[in-house]
């Protein structure tokens, strides 16, 4: 039931990054560490994303200017991957693109419906991450 969704919904993920020069999976960095800087391999967890993958495109985030990777101040081991104030603004662009496409997918689906949907998808996500959380 929810294949076809998905697959939209990527479909306007992607293009709402591309239109920015990144991928979707750049772009979900992004909106990680906009609620707070994480280390690396914290931050290929909570995307549930090859920490080797993630070097490229956090590289690419980085000589964009949209992230910057220092040395973490608890562990010289780590780095710390924090979003710059372009960062911020490249993601909330792109997360509104995602919603006008959202809102284009589903417009036959009266706007109450929509937001509840949004809401509960958020809910669930929520409980995701917390559940990750703890046994992370």
């Amino acid at each position: 039931m929810l294949w076809t969704l998905t697959r939209e919904l990527r479909r306007i993920e992607d293009g709402a990054a591309a239109a920015d020069d990144l991928t979707m999976w750049q772009y979900a960095a992004l909106a990680v560490v906009e609620r707070e800087p994480v280390n690396q391999t914290t931050l290929a967890s909570r995307l549930r994303y090859s920490k080797n993958r993630l070097v490229h495109d956090i590289d690419h985030l980085e000589a964009s200017g949209l992230v910057t990777r220092e040395t973490h101040p608890d562990d010289r081991r780590s780095n710390l991957i924090t979003i710059t104030d372009a960062g911020n603004e490249v993601r909330a662009r792109i997360q509104q693109r995602i919603h006008a496409g959202e809102d284009d997918l589903l417009h036959f689906v009266p706007t109450s419906t929509r937001t509840q949907f949004r809401n509960l998808a958020a809910d669930i996500t929520d409980g995701l991450r917390a559940a990750d959380d703890a046994t992370a």
